[in-house]
Protein backbone atom coordinates (compact mmCIF):
# COMPACT_ATOMS: atom_id res chain seq x y z
CA UNK A 1 0.00 0.00 0.00
CA UNK A 2 1.26 3.45 -0.83
CA UNK A 3 0.34 6.71 0.81
CA UNK A 4 0.86 10.42 0.96
CA UNK A 5 1.35 12.35 4.17
CA UNK A 6 -1.33 14.90 4.97
CA UNK A 7 -0.68 17.94 7.14
CA UNK A 8 -3.58 19.38 9.16
CA UNK A 9 -2.22 22.33 11.11
CA UNK A 10 -5.49 24.03 12.11
CA UNK A 11 -7.24 23.19 15.39
CA UNK A 12 -10.70 21.64 15.21
CA UNK A 13 -12.43 18.89 13.26
CA UNK A 14 -11.32 17.91 9.78
CA UNK A 15 -12.56 15.38 7.26
CA UNK A 16 -9.82 13.65 5.27
CA UNK A 17 -10.62 11.68 2.14
CA UNK A 18 -8.25 9.03 0.93
CA UNK A 19 -8.02 6.18 -1.51
CA UNK A 20 -5.66 3.25 -1.07
CA UNK A 21 -3.87 1.24 -3.74
CA UNK A 22 -2.45 -2.20 -3.04
CA UNK A 23 0.80 -3.62 -4.39
CA UNK A 24 -0.82 -4.97 -7.57
CA UNK A 25 -2.63 -1.74 -8.41
CA UNK A 26 -6.16 -2.45 -7.11
CA UNK A 27 -7.71 0.88 -6.15
CA UNK A 28 -10.08 1.05 -3.21
CA UNK A 29 -13.00 3.47 -3.27
CA UNK A 30 -12.69 6.83 -1.54
CA UNK A 31 -12.90 6.60 2.25
CA UNK A 32 -13.34 9.42 4.70
CA UNK A 33 -11.99 9.70 8.24
CA UNK A 34 -12.62 12.38 10.81
CA UNK A 35 -9.58 13.92 12.46
CA UNK A 36 -9.76 16.00 15.63
CA UNK A 37 -6.87 18.36 16.34
CA UNK A 38 -6.72 19.81 19.85
CA UNK A 39 -4.61 22.63 21.26
CA UNK A 40 -2.86 20.37 23.75
CA UNK A 41 -1.98 17.88 21.02
CA UNK A 42 -3.58 15.05 22.99
CA UNK A 43 -5.68 13.66 20.16
CA UNK A 44 -4.65 12.69 16.69
CA UNK A 45 -5.74 10.35 13.96
CA UNK A 46 -3.82 7.11 13.92
CA UNK A 47 -4.06 3.92 11.94
CA UNK A 48 -4.27 0.67 13.88
CA UNK A 49 -3.60 -2.52 11.97
CA UNK A 50 -2.37 -6.04 12.35
CA UNK A 51 -1.66 -9.03 10.16
CA UNK A 52 -5.36 -10.00 10.37
CA UNK A 53 -8.59 -8.79 11.99
CA UNK A 54 -7.89 -10.77 15.18
CA UNK A 55 -4.55 -9.08 15.75
CA UNK A 56 -6.06 -5.70 14.85
CA UNK A 57 -8.75 -6.17 17.52
CA UNK A 58 -6.11 -6.95 20.17
CA UNK A 59 -4.01 -3.94 19.13
CA UNK A 60 -7.09 -1.69 19.25
CA UNK A 61 -7.89 -2.94 22.76
CA UNK A 62 -4.28 -2.41 23.83
CA UNK A 63 -4.45 1.19 22.68
CA UNK A 64 -7.59 1.80 24.73
CA UNK A 65 -6.82 -0.21 27.84
CA UNK A 66 -3.05 -0.77 27.88
CA UNK A 67 -1.58 2.38 26.32
CA UNK A 68 1.96 1.58 27.47
CA UNK A 69 1.60 -1.98 26.09
CA UNK A 70 3.22 -3.23 29.29
CA UNK A 71 0.61 -5.93 29.86
CA UNK A 72 -1.01 -4.17 32.81
CA UNK A 73 -4.57 -3.72 31.47
CA UNK A 74 -5.34 -1.83 34.70
CA UNK A 75 -8.94 -2.03 35.87
CA UNK A 76 -10.20 -4.48 33.24
CA UNK A 77 -12.51 -7.08 34.80
CA UNK A 78 -14.69 -7.89 31.79
CA UNK A 79 -13.81 -9.07 28.29
CA UNK A 80 -16.10 -9.36 25.27
CA UNK A 81 -15.57 -12.22 22.80
CA UNK A 82 -17.24 -12.40 19.38
CA UNK A 83 -16.66 -14.17 16.09
CA UNK A 84 -14.31 -12.44 13.67
CA UNK A 85 -15.60 -14.36 10.66
CA UNK A 86 -17.42 -12.74 7.74
CA UNK A 87 -20.53 -14.86 8.24
CA UNK A 88 -20.97 -13.44 11.77
CA UNK A 89 -20.21 -9.76 11.16
CA UNK A 90 -23.25 -8.68 13.16
CA UNK A 91 -21.84 -10.20 16.36
CA UNK A 92 -18.93 -7.77 16.88
CA UNK A 93 -21.21 -4.91 15.90
CA UNK A 94 -23.79 -6.03 18.47
CA UNK A 95 -20.98 -6.20 21.04
CA UNK A 96 -20.47 -2.43 21.00
CA UNK A 97 -23.03 -1.83 23.73
CA UNK A 98 -21.38 -4.38 26.02
CA UNK A 99 -17.95 -2.90 25.36
CA UNK A 100 -19.29 0.45 26.55
CA UNK A 101 -21.40 -0.93 29.43
CA UNK A 102 -18.58 -2.99 30.93
CA UNK A 103 -15.70 -0.75 29.81
CA UNK A 104 -14.27 -3.91 28.29
CA UNK A 105 -12.02 -4.81 25.37
CA UNK A 106 -13.48 -6.73 22.42
CA UNK A 107 -11.51 -9.71 21.15
CA UNK A 108 -12.35 -11.66 18.01
CA UNK A 109 -11.97 -15.40 17.62
CA UNK A 110 -12.49 -17.88 14.80
CA UNK A 111 -14.94 -20.75 14.94
CA UNK A 112 -12.02 -23.17 14.60
CA UNK A 113 -9.33 -21.53 16.77
CA UNK A 114 -8.55 -18.88 19.35
CA UNK A 115 -5.67 -16.67 18.20
CA UNK A 116 -2.71 -16.89 20.58
CA UNK A 117 -2.68 -13.09 20.96
CA UNK A 118 -6.21 -13.25 22.38
CA UNK A 119 -5.23 -15.87 24.96
CA UNK A 120 -2.11 -13.84 25.79
CA UNK A 121 -4.13 -10.64 26.30
CA UNK A 122 -6.70 -12.37 28.52
CA UNK A 123 -3.86 -13.91 30.56
CA UNK A 124 -2.35 -10.44 31.06
CA UNK A 125 -5.74 -9.04 32.09
CA UNK A 126 -6.29 -11.79 34.67
CA UNK A 127 -2.73 -11.44 35.99
CA UNK A 128 -3.22 -7.68 36.46
CA UNK A 129 -6.77 -7.62 37.79
CA UNK A 130 -7.81 -11.01 39.13
CA UNK A 131 -11.06 -12.73 38.13
CA UNK A 132 -12.47 -11.79 34.72
CA UNK A 133 -15.94 -12.26 33.27
CA UNK A 134 -15.90 -13.22 29.60
CA UNK A 135 -19.09 -12.15 27.82
CA UNK A 136 -19.65 -14.15 24.65
CA UNK A 137 -21.69 -12.57 21.87
CA UNK A 138 -23.11 -15.03 19.37
CA UNK A 139 -24.48 -18.53 19.44
CA UNK A 140 -22.58 -21.78 19.59
CA UNK A 141 -22.30 -21.91 15.80
CA UNK A 142 -20.30 -18.66 15.76
CA UNK A 143 -18.44 -19.18 19.05
CA UNK A 144 -18.45 -22.89 19.88
CA UNK A 145 -18.17 -24.01 23.49
CA UNK A 146 -14.93 -25.77 22.50
CA UNK A 147 -13.33 -22.34 21.91
CA UNK A 148 -14.43 -21.18 25.37
CA UNK A 149 -12.89 -24.33 26.84
CA UNK A 150 -9.73 -23.55 24.88
CA UNK A 151 -9.60 -20.04 26.40
CA UNK A 152 -10.28 -21.42 29.88
CA UNK A 153 -7.46 -23.97 29.52
CA UNK A 154 -4.98 -21.38 28.16
CA UNK A 155 -5.61 -18.74 30.82
CA UNK A 156 -4.02 -19.02 34.24
CA UNK A 157 -6.58 -17.62 36.64
CA UNK A 158 -10.31 -17.51 37.30
CA UNK A 159 -12.68 -16.87 34.40
CA UNK A 160 -16.47 -16.77 34.35
CA UNK A 161 -18.24 -17.17 31.01
CA UNK A 162 -21.54 -15.52 30.14
CA UNK A 163 -23.21 -16.03 26.75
Amino acid sequence: MTGTAVSIPELGEHMVEYRSVDNVGNVEGIRTIEVHVFADGSKKAIRIWGSDRYTTAVKTAQLGFDPDKDGSWTGVTHVIIASGEDRALADPLASAGLVWAYDAPLFLIDRDFVPSRVNQAINQIVASNGPVTVHVVGGTFSVPNARLQEIDAAVTGPLTFDR
